[in-house]
């Protein structure tokens, strides 16, 4: 049985160790006895191993609407790149990037691409997260 990922030793101080401790899983594995003399709860548990019991979601549920603290929260947050500007050679390069990847699908033309932008948004993690931080003194 378990209830999250992996927690314990070096791997919580990497990027993905630090995800795994805030991603909540609870699973278990049923002893044959236990499947055995317990015939209808084992299909009720298959049945519902990928349903919510109690109630339907919002696909625009934040973590604060589930009581989710900052710093488990996992839902990606839009952040802009100030440093890439349509001036940067950073910039640049990742429109070349862009434009080479694109040409190789059969489904584009490169030459129809156009930069609408002048600075690139990525999506990441909230901060707490990505720096390992168990509440928002540390």
């Amino acid at each position: 049985m378990g209830d999250h990922g992996n927690r314990i030793g070096s791997i919580q101080r990497t990027y993905i160790g630090r995800i795994e401790e805030r991603a909540p899983l609870f699973s278990i594995r049923l002893p044959d006895a236990f499947t055995y003399k317990y015939q209808e709860e084992t299909r009720n548990l298959k049945m519902n191993m990928k349903s919510l019991m109690d109630e339907v979601v919002n696909k625009d549920r934040t973590c604060e609407d589930a009581g989710i603290p900052q710093n488990f929260c996992l839902c990606m947050e839009r952040r802009n790149l100030r440093r890439l500007n349509s001036t940067s050679t950073e910039f640049k390069n990742l429109t070349e990037l862009a434009r080479n990847i694109i040409a190789k699908s059969d489904c584009f033309d490169v030459k129809h691409l156009q930069i609408v932008s002048e600075r690139i948004d990525v999506y990441a993690i909230n901060q707490m997260v990505r720096q390992g931080l168990r509440n928002q003194t540390e």
